[in-house]
């Protein structure tokens, strides 16, 4: 599913699509307080990146990137050609943003200008000295024209999950899906 971070209901609506789940039961899942889901999910937060990852790990959603532009294309291409174009983000480590500007082909300052940040930003979280909040993320995202996807990698809500989107009318673009790898079943991801 297609997911756009600058939308604060990016939390409510994939929560919901999982059925049952609410607040107290992501935050058991998450060891996050019923509040700060609350405060996520009303737009008064923006989560930092490792809150983010606590809660995709929690739903068991993995986090992918595909990049729609053409001026980094061969690029991105290249970098990311086993995974059919998509790469997968996760921000529990430090090497999500530089694996990010090695698929662009930027620089740590090319990469701060194009998203009006600071450079020392991407400086320090690449060093794991600061975690990014997911709206600098977001424009991040969004000056490189990289578009978002959640995958739902569980079993247990895989029914809801799929009800959901059948309700939003979605179906799976193969194009977002990347390649199994040997020994793995297909899974697959959903475009809005």
């Amino acid at each position: 599913m297609k997911v756009n971070f600058s939308n604060t209901y990016w939390l409510k609506t994939v929560r919901r699509a999982l059925g049952a789940m609410n607040q107290e039961d992501l935050g058991r899942e998450t060891d996050l307080r019923v509040n700060t889901i609350y405060r996520i999910e009303s737009g008064k937060s923006s989560p930092r990146l490792d809150t983010v990852q606590r809660i995709l790990d929690g739903l068991e959603m993995r986090l992918y990137a595909k990049y729609n532009g053409e001026e980094f294309m061969s690029v991105w291409s290249r970098q990311t050609e086993d995974n059919r174009g998509v790469l997968q983000l996760n921000f529990s480590n430090r090497i999500w943003l530089p694996a990010l500007r090695k698929a662009l082909g930027v620089t740590q300052d090319r990469l701060a200008r194009m998203s009006g940040i600071a450079q020392s930003s991407v400086i320090n979280t690449e060093r794991g000295v600061r975690t990014m909040y997911l709206s600098t993320v977001q424009r991040i995202f969004n000056a490189a024209d990289i578009t978002t996807h959640l995958q739902y990698t569980g079993t247990f809500f895989a029914q809801e999950w799929n009800d959901f989107l059948a309700s939003k009318g979605l179906v799976a673009d193969e194009r977002d899906v990347p390649k199994p790898t040997e020994g793995k079943e297909k899974k697959r991801m959903f475009a809005i």
